[in-house]
């Protein structure tokens, strides 16, 4: 499987298919090279923008000006936010004495999977 190359600025052929290249390219390879990012996921829309937007300012100034982009993907990955309201919410109805609301009918919430 022969992938597109084209000369880059200073005339070396890059890899315009993917960012990360393995050293020995067999089909192992190519079926673990997701493991390393999120665009098997619902977060793939997320890496892409702070991917995109650190690309295109660099490394260096990545971190301060693409912020946005990188605390966007983090919570997407990894959920901190939600869960630190989730757990403020509770501690919250805990400290008022609030009961908790009544479990919705079984038959109401999706818990299986279509394939």
């Amino acid at each position: 499987m022969a992938t597109t190359q084209a000369p880059d600025r200073d005339g070396v052929k890059r890899d315009e298919s993917r960012g990360y290249m393995p050293i020995i390219d067999l089909p192992f390879s190519r079926l673990t090279e997701h493991w390393i990012t999120w665009q098997d996921g619902s977060c793939a829309d997320a890496e892409m923008d702070f991917a995109l937007c650190a690309g295109r300012v660099g490394g260096m100034r990545a971190p301060v000006e693409c912020k946005k982009f990188h605390d966007d993907f983090m919570e997407c990955a990894y959920r901190l936010k939600t869960t630190a309201r989730y757990k403020i919410m509770q501690d919250e109805r805990k400290k008022k004495g609030l009961p908790y609301m009544e479990r919705p009918p079984p038959d109401s919430i999706r818990t299986w999977t279509k394939f």
